[in-house]
């Protein structure tokens, strides 16, 4: 039985359908060109549709991008921060939207300013209308989000909901508001109007984490966790939005961190180029690692 997801790889592109029914069962033959040994190499269709491929690749930012965060816990604390956008009937128009908002969210004084690094990974979820929940979550590296001064938020406009409650002086003067009765961050609420004014929503969530390990984990499950959606249509948006569009994001100092990618090296003669051989099915690895192995003869 075909699934839904096969169907609208189908209805995407032909080529990306052979490639998630074949990934994990077709593996690539090849020859060192230095020393001759045979080495095997899984083919993987790396979609963000197929499960097993997104667990190995949630599995290698994990390694890649660890150390960076640690390096720059030197400079501030560790947070997740989640902003949200209204939910869309168009993915696209909705995805498009998220990150013209991102960016400038992340060119706001406040927020530059405070950022030290860190990286965000873009969520879409269906609703149970058939709308699009589209948020953004960040792992971020920062100096403390309290109180702002005069200039930072020179262009802030203060909405409807909280005036009378909340004006620019208590902003620059106060760490905590009384907003409803209750006590919140100022930094909270910078955040918040800051993200309403540019998407018209002000759904922001932040939180202080301690373990980087546990931080990146969380973001890094909704690069590693294929969306669920009812419709093929819904499936064929999506890949559309994010076809060669990375996972992850890096941001401040994080982007500009040379990263050392993995290079396929033979494990005799340490040699990285090869020649190909053969696509090879599974059940004929043993046979072309002897046969290789004695020459091809």
């Amino acid at each position: 039985m075909i699934s839904i997801v096969e169907s609208a790889l189908g209805v995407y592109n032909i080529n990306q359908l052979m490639r998630f029914r074949n990934c994990g069962k077709l593996y690539i033959g090849l020859k060192c060109s230095g020393c001759g040994r045979p080495v095997v190499v899984p083919l993987c269709c790396k979609l963000r549709v197929c499960p097993e491929c997104s667990r190995k690749i949630a599995s290698q930012l994990f390694r890649r991008y660890l150390p960076i965060l640690k390096s720059l816990m030197k400079s501030g604390v560790l947070s997740l921060l989640t902003l949200t956008i209204r939910n869309v009937f168009n993915m696209k128009i909705g995805i498009d939207k998220l990150k013209k908002c991102i960016s400038e969210f992340l060119k706001k004084n406040y927020v530059r300013k405070r950022i030290v690094g860190g990286l965000y990974a873009i969520e879409v979820k269906e609703d149970e209308y058939g709308w699009y929940n589209i948020h953004v979550h960040f792992l971020i590296v920062h100096k403390w989000f309290g109180k702002a001064t005069p200039s930072e938020i020179r262009h802030l406009r203060i909405p409807s909901r909280l005036q009378g409650i909340v004006s620019k002086d208590n902003l620059t003067s106060n760490s905590h508001l009384c907003i409803n009765g209750k006590k919140v961050a100022t930094g909270q609420v910078i955040l918040s109007i800051f993200w309403e004014q540019i998407s018209g929503d002000y759904v922001v969530d932040i939180r202080r984490i301690r373990s980087p390990k546990g931080g990146l984990r969380y973001v890094l499950k909704y690069v590693l966790k294929p969306p669920s959606f009812s419709r093929v249509e819904s499936y064929v948006e999506f890949l559309k939005a994010f076809e060669h569009k990375p996972r992850v994001v890096p941001i401040g100092e994080m982007r500009g961190v040379e990263i050392k990618k993995h290079v396929l090296s033979c494990p005799c003669c340490g040699t990285t180029s090869f020649i190909f051989v053969k696509l090879l099915f599974e059940d004929e690895i043993d046979e072309f690692l002897a046969l290789e192995s004695d020459g091809g003869s």
